[in-house]
């Protein structure tokens, strides 16, 4: 019957000239449907294997509480759609297999299918049964994973609370002992957090079936029970180490506290026996050393400092201070770092003003400020215009910064020169004469620097400002010419271009106009107008007419060059299509010549084979 209705299509195809790929036949094939039917089932089966999947080494509460309801849902629907379904893929199967057209092939396949589904229900199901058992044996791995993870936390917080037993006597020892509390009560509560949940959690997979009360899964409610007073005495007895320690801890930092104190004071007695007015080299060396010694002092006593502001952060933090101890503690170390950072603000001064009727760093100083002074104007000197505008724009902009900051420079010489002046005054004390020749010679040569490096830094960028206006006018004339010139190629047209390599020529000389058109942007030379004050007012009122005709000019060579691009692209897909044309027509063209023909109404058969001919 099927074989029976394909030669009946083929034959409507054939009178109408429709292509027999065109008609949709499968919605009509038995075998087809049948098919569908059969990989509808295995993918139902393929998503119940995947669901029903445990990954290795995950240990999850709530996948473990949803695979058992997943295994029952997966169950029935093996008995209430896969079974149901079989059978009607076998009964299906069987009457494909009556038709008389029916092939050898085609019946091994089916009944080979049939088979395989079967197999594939049974696996479901033996799979099924067995993730069951699978998940509850997982199910109490993972609480008893949980329930001997609770009793490490005892042990390990016994070995803790060991080390706890009195106050360290260095502040090192006592914050790591602060840490010990904080860290071990995080541990704490954590596992006791824990251990409640599992408490739920395995209540709760037992009145829901999924565990028994009985046997080796029964060890589990026993453990928890066994668990819990040792769960309870240890955090009592973390509870009272921790009230202990901290009055320990307390203590400590109220003696530390006292003892950075008398630091302090030492300190700033130290300070003020040192004398930093004293004018005379030998004084000032040897009060430098005296602050050389005290610093070394502070160096030594800041950790101290800084040990008590930890510490007393750390009690602050771990609420172990009431509140009315800790506004006190807190008041006194205000105090104490108030104090130090102000013995540390008058050491500082002290060390400044004594450091700075020493040598070291005279010279460098003396001969970068000159150097400053040599560079910029040798910058000036020889920088030579380049003829190219732009580039030469650029040159100016950095000869204008260098002449403006010429005189920052005098400033900054002007400090130099008071403070060498300055050392050099008792310097005659320390320095030898040569060392004391060199001084002086290049303060005489900053000196001239600062008094005369202005005026000749002036007179060098006059020099290219006038060479550059020069260059200015002539360029604003030369591109007044050029846009003049090239705004003729707005009125012409490519209507004129009669083929493809004319349009291909005319595209590649407007891309080169193109270039040329953004290397004279107008938008850079009417920056450049603004910023020059010196150029001339008609020439930037004819900058800013060029601008807006450049503007014109640029927008329309973008439009004209998205033009061409368009027409060359669509020409080419044209003289391809012309091309194809061409080829297909060469060998055909007696064919076609014959079929053309003048026709012969009384000749039957001459008309048919005409017909056939055009067909084909």
């Amino acid at each position: 019957m099927w074989n029976h209705m394909l030669t009946k299509a083929d034959e409507f195809c054939k009178i109408f000239g429709i292509p027999f790929s065109h008609i949709d036949m499968s919605s009509s094939d038995p075998l087809l449907q049948w098919k569908r039917k059969v990989d509808e089932v295995e993918k139902w089966i393929a998503d119940a294997r995947e669901k029903l999947h445990l990954k290795n080494n995950v240990r999850d509460f709530a996948v473990l509480n949803m695979l058992p309801e997943t295994a029952n849902e997966i169950t029935r629907g093996i008995d209430n759609y896969c079974v149901p379904q079989l059978n009607e893929i076998t009964s299906r199967a069987q009457d494909i297999l009556n038709e008389k057209e029916s092939s050898g092939q085609k019946n091994a396949e089916i009944t080979e299918t049939i088979a395989r589904l079967s197999e594939k229900i049974n696996d479901l199901r033996q799979y099924t049964e067995s993730q069951k058992v699978h998940v509850r044996n997982e199910t109490l791995a993972f609480f008893t994973e949980k329930l001997n993870s609770s009793e490490v936390m005892v042990d390990r917080v016994l070995e803790d609370l060991k080390k706890l037993r009195s106050v360290g006597s260095e502040a090192a020892v006592v914050r790591d002992q602060v840490d010990l509390i904080k860290e071990s009560e995080n541990y704490l509560q954590q596992h006791l957090s824990e251990f409640e949940e599992s408490k739920r959690q395995i209540v709760e997979m037992e009145d829901k079936g999924y565990l028994s009360t009985d046997g080796f899964e029964g060890t589990l409610k026993t453990k928890t029970v066994e668990l819990e007073p040792r769960m309870a005495a240890v955090e009592k007895q973390f509870s009272d180490t921790k009230n202990r320690l901290a009055k320990g801890v307390i203590n400590f930092h109220g003696q530390h506290k006292d003892d950075v104190k008398k630091w302090l004071r030492y300190c700033e007695r130290k300070l003020n026996e040192i004398n930093s007015d004293a004018d005379e080299i030998n004084s000032v060396y040897d009060e430098y050393c005296k602050l050389q010694e005290l610093r070394r002092e502070v160096i030594k006593g800041e950790q101290g400092f800084l040990n008590t502001l930890e510490l007393n952060e750390r009690l602050i933090a771990e609420a172990m201070l009431n509140e009315q101890q800790g506004k006190e503690y807190q008041g006194e170390i205000q105090a104490i770092a108030k104090s130090r950072n102000k013995l540390q603000r008058r050491i500082q001064e002290k060390h400044s003003r004594l450091y700075t009727t020493l040598i070291e760093g005279l010279n460098g100083m003396l001969s970068t400020s000159i150097h400053a002074f040599e560079e910029a104007q040798a910058t000036l000197c020889e920088t030579k215009l380049c003829e190219d505008f732009d580039t030469a724009t650029e040159q100016m902009n950095g000869a204008k910064r260098i002449a403006e900051g010429m005189v920052e420079l005098e400033e900054k010489a002007q400090g130099t020169l008071e403070l060498a002046t300055t050392i050099t005054t008792f310097g005659i004390l320390i320095l030898n004469e040569e060392d004391k020749t060199g001084v002086d010679e290049k303060i005489k040569q900053l000196r001239e620097h600062a008094s005369t490096m202005t005026g000749k830094s002036r007179v060098e960028f006059n020099r290219l400002l006038d060479e550059y206006l020069v260059l200015f006018r002539k360029e604003i004339e030369d591109r007044k010419t050029w846009i003049a010139v090239n705004e003729n190629r707005m009125s012409s047209s490519y209507l004129e271009i009669e083929d493809l390599p004319g349009f291909q020529k005319e595209l590649n000389e407007h891309k080169e106009f193109e270039e040329e058109l953004n290397q004279k942007n107008m938008e850079k030379m009417a920056d450049a107008a603004e910023r020059v004050t010196e150029l001339e007012r008609n020439y930037k009122t004819d900058v800013r007419n060029l601008e807006k005709r450049w503007k014109v000019l640029k927008e329309w060579s973008n439009d004209y060059s998205l033009e061409l691009q368009k027409v060359v692209k669509e020409w080419k897909v044209l003289k391809q299509e012309q091309d194809l044309l061409v080829e297909w027509l060469d060998p055909n063209e007696e064919q076609l010549s014959k079929i053309n023909e003048k026709i012969n109404w009384s000749d039957e058969e001459g008309m048919k084979k005409q017909i056939v001919d055009l067909k084909v």
